[in-house]
């Protein structure tokens, strides 16, 4: 597979601060260099080798311009008030786009309907709106012929709404059937019905579909698109998962003519001699249906999430949790591929390392205003879960990504694979990757609900050495020894000596004071760090490994899913507040005293991670972030920026 790689700039931040003394701080921005993107995909749209995509933060739609081989962000709309909403699908067409959205809280409120002018796609802007009566079933998907939507929800009836005035969408009516989906095809209106097969409608009279007939295609079918004289129904729940082929010779009358067996249901697109099938973490089927009677599989995508098929281009957008695609059906290759933001992020001495959805690079910045790509590596394995990034020795890099460990080298301005294992299992509920290293030990989080330990006195091939079970992903190692956390009744911190890696023992165990389920760990000093899903923190002295200790707890207030983190190079413990920004450190030397430090950023980070002076974040929107610790002492320091365009 080669892809013509998408550029993007990432942007590195250094902070300016002074010094300051152990109470509430706030960090003064001195320079940003802005990234042109958005977080929070709900949903996406390919038109006209534009991509229009709707999120659930507060930007309703932002498009991006994939005519060339750099994707650039052409213009954005926020919701309504600026008000962060739930996006939930999209069609566009000719210059308008309409919206499908809900607001993500607020009593009673039903699917909105936004029409808007994409007419300039730098300046999109709203032109109408449509509230659907609380009565009105929730609609999840669109087709559209002339002036007309047709709205569909999960299962049930569907709407007709005129739009031949873009600032007064307004509903005709509602009718009565059971669909699912819908799709028009000439003046035929094709629809999913779930247990009834795949209804036929006429649009002589767009406003007023009338029924002229069905087709049989088993139960359940709950997607279904056309394309190049064919039809396409999905049948999605209660195997056998199909995919039923019908030709459309006879518009009124299809005729069945191939059935696929499927376990991707997840999106359904079709052009030309292919449909394409996605299914999550399956990523996506492509079939080639030239020969209707006996589809093939020709190849399966990574790529997650097939939204649709250009209507224009007759490229075919998949989408990510992160990554936005164009797939070129003509060339079988990925004519475009955007990389949005980092999930995971590690600095060794001038090398970053950071992983996004499906991709690991270096990046050196030994001259932060130039800095340079010295390798990049594709992940062949579906996130869902989270990845995770730990260092292990110079040049090496350990990726846990969805339960799969794995280890890369960095070698001049390659990355190359050493080593992978997948212990096994399907994902739990809750299952997130985390990976730690101590010495020889490396640790990480498994989907069989254990940890696994491994060997890796040699890097190049490391050892599976023993496991814990039942284990969750909140954990920590320092030195021999690995800190669990147990989100049970009561929640409890265990203590395992790692010395024999083939054979952990338990060396004790502690109650912790928090009532909510514990969600991270950080271990540092001797000391143990815990926090739960709102922000409760216990302090354990675990000096005395045997016999630890509860010693302090502190309440962050108005935060949810802190991260926790430690920092040798100056003994500080921190906790990242990232939906509300804030930054919490904790100074070892301060114990069993908890009296942090509070910094607020202007920029929300995914993820941060102290190394000493230089402190780096991963941004859903700013890319990666670069700052300068001075807190506890110090002088102020210069700027700079770090904006590398992509390998």
């Amino acid at each position: 597979m080669r892809y013509r790689k998408a550029f993007w700039w990432w942007t590195l931040i250094v902070w300016a601060l002074g010094t300051c003394t152990p109470n509430w701080a706030q960090l003064v921005e001195d320079r940003i260099l802005a990234r042109d993107v958005v977080r929070s995909y709900s949903t996406s749209y390919a038109y006209n080798n534009r991509v229009y995509v709707v999120t659930s933060s507060e930007v309703m739609l932002a498009i991006y311009d994939f005519s060339g081989a750099s994707p650039t962000l052409r213009g954005r709309l926020n919701y309504p008030g600026n008000t962060p909403r739930q996006g939930i699908s999209i069609l566009v067409e000719g210059n308008y786009a309409y919206v499908l959205y809900v607001a993500t809280s607020g009593p009673s409120d039903n699917v909105r309907l936004a029409v808007v002018n994409v007419s300039d796609p730098n300046t999109p802007q709203l032109a109408g709106e449509l509230a659907f009566p609380s009565t009105d079933p929730f609609y999840l998907n669109c087709a559209k012929s002339g002036n007309y939507l047709y709205l569909f929800p999960y299962e049930g009836n569907f709407a007709v709404v005129d739009v031949s005035n873009p600032a007064n969408p307004t509903r005709v009516r509602v009718v009565n059937a059971t669909t699912a989906a819908g799709v028009v095809v000439g003046n035929r209106l094709y629809t999913a019905e779930a247990a009834n097969g795949i209804g036929i409608w006429d649009l002589s009279q767009p406003d007023n579909p009338t029924r002229i007939g069905s087709v049989g295609a088993g139960t359940n079918v709950r997607r279904i698109t056309a394309s190049s004289g064919r039809l396409y129904a999905l049948k999605t729940s209660n195997p056998p998962l199909q995919l039923y082929i019908f030709d459309l010779t006879n518009p009124d009358s299809p005729t069945q003519v191939g059935v696929y067996a499927t376990e991707r249901v997840a999106g359904l697109a079709a052009v030309g001699n292919f449909v394409f099938l996605s299914g999550y973490e399956r990523g996506t089927d492509v079939v080639d249906v030239s020969t209707p009677s006996a589809p093939t599989s020709v190849r399966v995508l990574t790529y997650s999430d097939v939204q649709n098929a250009d209507p224009v281009s007759g490229k075919v957008l998949i989408q990510g949790q992160s990554i936005l695609a164009l797939y070129n059906p003509a060339t079988q290759l990925m004519d475009t591929v955007m990389y949005p933001y980092p999930l995971a992020v590690v600095q060794q001495g001038t090398t970053i390392f950071y992983a996004e959805e499906q991709r690991l690079t270096a990046l050196d910045i030994t001259n932060p205003s130039t800095p340079a790509v010295r390798g990049t590596a594709f992940l062949p394995l579906q996130r869902t879960s989270g990845t995770d990034l730990a260092l292990v020795g110079s040049g090496r890099v350990a990726v846990a990504i969805n339960g799969v460990l794995q280890i890369y080298e960095q070698v001049g301005n390659s990355l190359n694979l050493l080593f992978q294992d997948d212990p096994g299992g399907s994902s739990s509920a809750g299952f997130s990757d985390r990976v730690r290293l101590s010495g020889a030990t490396l640790v990480m989080a498994t989907r069989q609900n254990q940890i696994q330990i491994y060997d890796i006195s040699n890097p190049t091939a490391p050892q599976r050495a023993g496991s814990i079970f039942p284990a969750t992903n909140d954990f920590d190692i320092e030195g021999s020894t690995l800190y669990l956390a147990v989100s049970g009744t009561p929640r409890s911190l265990r203590v395992y000596d790692l010395t024999d890696p083939n054979n952990p023992v338990q060396l004790a165990s502690v109650n912790l004071p928090q009532s909510q389920f514990i969600s991270d760990v950080a271990v540092g000093g001797g000391y143990v760090l815990t926090t739960d899903l709102q922000g409760n923190l216990a302090l354990v002295d675990a000096r005395t490994r045997t016999n630890p200790q509860v010693v302090a707890t502190y309440s962050l207030s108005g935060v949810s899913m802190v991260q926790l983190g430690y920092d040798p190079a100056v003994n500080v413990f921190y906790a990242y507040d990232g939906h509300n920004r804030r930054v919490f450190l904790f100074r070892v030397s301060d114990f069993p005293t908890l009296n942090p430090v509070m910094m607020t950023l202007n920029r929300r980070m995914y993820r941060l991670s102290f190394n000493g002076e230089q402190v780096l974040g991963a941004g859903r929107e700013e890319g990666l972030v670069l700052y300068r610790n001075t807190l506890f002492g110090g002088p102020t320091l210069s700027v700079s920026g770090i904006t590398p365009a992509q390998g």
